[in-house]
């Protein structure tokens, strides 16, 4: 990250001195330092003012935020429009934010990245090496076909936080704790989920837009240890639900397994 933000910074030094030669061009009147210094003062203007997209915060803010590892934290008067579902997760997650503000954070993620826009052929070829199929060694446990499409679908996810490839590998290596695990939307354990489909509808845009990992854990011991992955994941939220919360869920189960649900916004 510090290398990308060290030129992007290259790179409006250099747009700054084009432009002020440029201009001088057409007004010579003026010099080519007095324009500079006159962009050099809207590039400062624009570092320092908030934004919306920014929840209020200023982009100087969030940059020196992350030079410092540190986290975002979601304003007092943003944390209402935080999750619009009414799934038991999303509820949750909002009374939690309520009570406790300060500990939540947020990060700034656009949708599309400015590699994408100048340079789509770079941006192509690192997205098909990411998505490849790598080589990899024998499970610890051998799985059914249906779970080896869904860990791909996990590997090839990437959401935000959500590093599936991570996540997938992590899951491999803790396979004796659980039966079953997918990646999907917030609200599949609901009686009346929505928004369930909005991975179909930008599924032709090369997204898999999910955001909550379901894992059917042997024990209660096995979902708290998935469960406390959570900050190594980078998930927003996790949710553990015991077996007797499960029947509608499952269609009936009496194995007696847990539910973990990791969200990530």
């Amino acid at each position: 990250m510090i290398q990308q933000l060290s030129l992007y910074g290259d790179l409006i030094l250099w747009l700054r001195d084009f432009a002020a030669r440029s201009l001088t061009q057409h007004a010579p009147a003026t010099s080519e330092g007095e324009f500079r210094d006159r962009i050099d003062a809207e590039i400062r203007r624009w570092f320092a003012a908030p934004q919306e997209d920014l929840l209020g915060y200023a982009p100087r803010d969030i940059i020196w935020r992350e030079l410092r590892d540190e986290k975002n934290p979601i304003p007092p008067d943003k944390v209402a429009d935080m999750g619009v579902d009414d799934c038991p997760l999303c509820i949750a997650m909002r009374d939690d934010a309520h009570e406790h503000a300060e500990s939540w954070s947020w990060t700034y993620c656009p949708e599309d990245h400015v590699m994408e826009q100048f340079d789509p052929e770079g941006s192509e070829a690192y997205w098909s090496e990411q998505l490849a199929d790598p080589v990899r060694p024998s499970p610890p446990r051998p799985f059914t076909l249906a779970q080896h499409s869904h860990l791909q679908l996990l590997r090839y996810t990437k959401h935000n936080l959500l590093h599936g490839e991570v996540v997938a590998e992590e899951l491999v290596e803790m396979s004796e704790r659980w039966v079953a695990a997918l990646v999907d939307n917030a609200g599949l354990a609901d009686e009346a989920p929505s928004s369930l489909l909005i991975k179909l509808r930008d599924m032709d845009s090369g997204v898999y837009n999910v955001d909550t990992l379901y894992v059917l854990a042997r024990s209660r011991e096995d979902a708290e240890h998935i469960g406390s992955m959570k900050e190594r994941w980078r998930a927003d939220e996790v949710c553990i639900l015991p077996p007797e919360d499960l029947d509608n869920a499952l269609g009936g189960d009496e194995r007696g397994f847990w539910l973990v649900m990791l969200w990530w916004d």
